[in-house]
């Protein structure tokens, strides 16, 4: 890290300094290049030089001199430093008319050339720094994905001193030569938030079939006419044995930290090389760098480091009894192939995880680090049919004009692969044999993901965290911590929603653990335990808001009678508890000069407004009257249900709204092009993971809906979450997309940007290259 920062000031240095020295920019009249009170400057780069300038041969010999050397010298053998500044009208004038008169030894007065002096000099000047630069790095081979990105502030100056010698006579200055520069530099750095990231990801799957070996029983084939038309059915009855292996590891790791320090910087130059300066007493002074990882949010961690390693590996031994059915025509043409199938599979399966990402089960604001290993022997009864319709094969029979020309016809369009319908079902499943070889692991734990302060009657939602292996139903056990009772209830490992009304208020501790699952594996994980304030809303405190700043005027925009967009100051309120607020708006009043009448406005309920930081948004929502005035209420309600109203003045102005959306009921979407994953304020970021390589788009949500979305390298989004994104996701990954208030997200796979009406594209700019989505919206 120090080399980084000295290769980063040396640079800095190296383009002020050399710069400014070379071009003889910012020195003095003395050193400037042709100044504006000097027209007949010359440079000598070589002594050979000044035999050819027009100055008298007495200034000639002077400047030799300096040099031990005459005119009568070989002076092509000698190097010059650095070039010699000549000021030719100054050396004509120092040595013409300028004498000093003075009397010898008898008495006689003379004339001749003024002493020469040799003055040192030196020129200062400061180079401010004050810049701010961003990195990033991105490596994606083999399923290994790397991204390191560094936004780094420096502030600070640059002190520079350009010693050299003026040549002087008769007060006249006529020749000047640069010796050395100092350099003295004392920045500050530091990242301006969480901004030193660095992050990737491994992604390897294996699945293959090892073994396989048919025993039929019988076969045989049928035919009948139904008209001119042949038919015939082949059919087989046999008996499949197999072996699969099936293998997933996938990692993940990002650790972010801030940086901050200082930079004391000193070096002593000539044109050839720098060195450290040394002091009065002969001593090198050394450089300081001084540099700290600095907390990167409210606690006291400098390096916040999340990762996981989640590994399976399945040996899956089976049979399969199958009937497969060939449909023919004429013996010749195979349009349709059936299958039947009723299997048994007897799967072996180890599941390894370790890593901090699955859950925060004690509520302190931190996942905790779990670590577990599994060993799993299950039996299963399944079965499944299929259909699988041969459509180039129908293509290229049924047109006249044959195979070569469809094939032609097709060329760069979307294949006609083979159809195929299948139905799957698992008839019976158990576990045989179920040991968890880590020992009470904190991955098997249950976790609350309810509000810590909630009414009496309310539910509680509880589920497994992200790292629990499995998928099957498990059965609950939950202490409310009003009784000493044990409820049990069975759901879905990804949560249930369980409605419990307490005897009273107050603090209660609740614990859920997990016994088992519908496949017989018996977990008994330890209880998580959490405590959870029973109040009479809902909240931390009955106390209202207050209405903090009074603001008279709002203003919203309107497209065609929808409102697009309308923002409220979200510091009109405040909470004497800090309570966080819901905000909403009552429906509008006609404003005239009789007092308020009731109008069209927004209907006659309140509707939620969204928090978007320090404003408040409204969207989506139809608006369909005349007027250009209304008085509406700002209605602000803190996690105890209590509210305060404002009432100010809404002024409606008609616009053209062009830019691309999809609205449902109250909810609108608008998409944005970006190069970039930071949408900041302008919504959530969907697309592939390299932005700035392949494009993708900032969605923003308006009204009473909201979007959240997460990179993803897999197809396959939990949670109700949609996947949109390039196809080939494990290259170029993609984003699962979660919508909340009720809405759905529905998706089309599509290599083109031409959505249809109710559509809006989403995906990679090249979407003839990598593939997108169109989506749209319901509820």
């Amino acid at each position: 890290m120090k080399n980084l920062f000295i290769g980063l000031l040396t640079s800095i240095v190296s383009i002020h300094s050399f710069a400014n020295f070379q071009t003889f920019n910012n020195l003095d009249d003395d050193f400037y290049a042709q100044p504006k009170n000097r027209t007949n400057v010359v440079y000598i780069n070589n002594l050979n030089e000044i035999r050819t300038l027009n100055i008298p041969t007495e200034a000639k010999s002077d400047f030799l001199s300096d040099y031990n050397l005459t005119l009568r010298d070989d002076l092509t053998r000698t190097k010059l430093d650095s070039p010699i500044v000549v000021d030719l009208n100054a050396v004509r004038a120092a040595f013409s008319s300028n004498y000093i008169y003075t009397k010898n030894s008898s008495g006689t007065i003379e004339a001749k050339f003024c002493d020469k002096k040799v003055i040192k000099k030196q020129k200062r000047f400061s180079v401010p720094v004050n810049f701010q630069k961003e990195y990033s790095k991105e490596s994606n081979k083999d399923n290994v994905n790397v991204d390191v990105s560094l936004n780094m502030k420096l502030q600070g100056s640059i002190d520079i001193k350009v010693n050299y010698t003026a040549k002087r006579r008769c007060h006249i200055e006529y020749g000047h030569s640069y010796k050395n520069h100092e350099i003295d530099a004392d920045i500050s750095f530091n990242t301006p938030e969480k901004d030193l990231v660095f992050s990737g990801a491994v992604l390897s799957e294996f699945n293959k079939r090892i073994y396989e070996e048919s025993f039929v029983h019988s076969k045989g084939d049928k035919d009948f006419w139904l008209g001119p038309i042949l038919f015939t059915f082949d059919w087989k009855f046999y008996t499949l044995a197999y072996l699969d292996l099936v293998s997933k590891l996938e990692a993940q790791f990002e650790v972010q930290s801030g940086l901050e320090g200082r930079i004391k910087y000193g070096r002593i130059c000539t044109k050839r090389e720098c060195d450290k300066r040394i002091d009065s007493e002969g001593n090198i002074i050394d450089d300081i760098i001084e540099f700290n990882y600095k907390n990167i949010d409210e606690s006291d961690s400098k390096i916040n480091t999340n990762f996981f390693v989640d590994g399976e590996f399945k040996a899956i031994p089976g049979v399969e009894l199958r009937l497969d059915v060939d449909f023919e025509i004429y013996r010749i043409f195979n349009p349709v192939d059936l299958r039947v199938a009723l299997g048994a599979s007897v799967p072996v399966t180890f599941n390894y995880y370790y890593g901090n990402t699955c859950g925060d089960g004690n509520w302190d604001g931190k996942n905790e680090l779990a670590r577990g290993l599994y060993s799993d022997l299950s039996f299963n009864i399944y079965a499944y049919a299929q259909m699988r319709v041969h459509t180039q094969r129908i293509v290229e029979a049924l047109l006249p004009v044959g195979p070569a020309v469809v094939r032609t016809f097709i060329n760069n369009k979307e294949p006609y692969e083979d159809k195929i319908v299948r139905w799957d079902g698992q008839l019976y499943g158990t576990s045989l044999f179920y040991k968890e070889l880590s020992g009470n692991s904190v991955a098997l734990t249950p976790i609350v993901v309810s509000p810590q302060n909630i009414s009496p009657n309310s539910q509680v939602a509880i589920r497994m965290r992200s790292c629990y292996p499995y998928s099957d139903n498990v059965t609950y056990e939950i202490q409310w911590g009003d009784t000493n009772e044990v409820e049990r209830v069975t759901g879905s490992p990804n949560g249930i929603a369980i409605e419990h009304d307490w005897k009273g208020l107050g603090t209660y501790p609740v614990s859920v653990r997990v016994i088992d699952d519908v496949m017989g594996r018996d977990i008994q994980s330890n209880w998580t335990k959490v405590d959870v304030n029973i109040t009479q809303y809902g909240g931390s405190s009955s106390l209202p808001p207050q209405v903090s700043k009074q603001v008279s005027n709002l203003e919203l925009a309107l497209s065609n009678g929808e409102l697009i967009k309308l923002e409220i100051d979200k510091s009109i309120f405040s909470d004497p508890n800090g309570d966080p607020l819901i905000f909403e708006l009552s429906d509008g009043y006609e404003a005239s000069q009789n007092g308020p009448n009731e109008g069209q406005g927004f209907g006659t309920h309140f509707l939620r407004l969204t928090d978007k930081g320090d404003k408040l948004e409204l969207s989506g929502r139809e608006f369909n009257s005349q007027y250009n005035s209304y008085y509406v209420y700002v209605k602000a309600i803190n996690s105890s249900g209590a509210a305060a109203f404002h009432r100010v003045n809404l002024k409606v102005h008609r616009i053209d709204y062009a830019k691309p959306k999809l609205t449902k009921g109250f909810c609108t979407l608008t998409a944005t092009y970006t190069l970039s994953r930071d949408c900041g304020s302008e919504g959530s970021y969907v697309g592939p993971y390299a932005a700035n390589k392949h494009g993708g788009f900032c969605v923003e949500s308006f009204g009473d809906c909201s979007v959240s979305s997460e990179v993803t390298q897999t197809k396959t989004c939990g949670d109700g979450a949609e996947y949109i994104g390039p196809n080939a996701v494990n290259k170029h990954w993609g984003s699962c997309v979660n919508i909340s208030g009720g809405y759905n997200l529905n998706t089309r796979y599509t290599l083109t940007k031409q959505c249809n009406a109710n559509e809006i594209y989403l995906g990679a700019n090249a979407a003839n290259k990598h593939g997108g989505h169109c989506v749209s919206l319901t509820d």
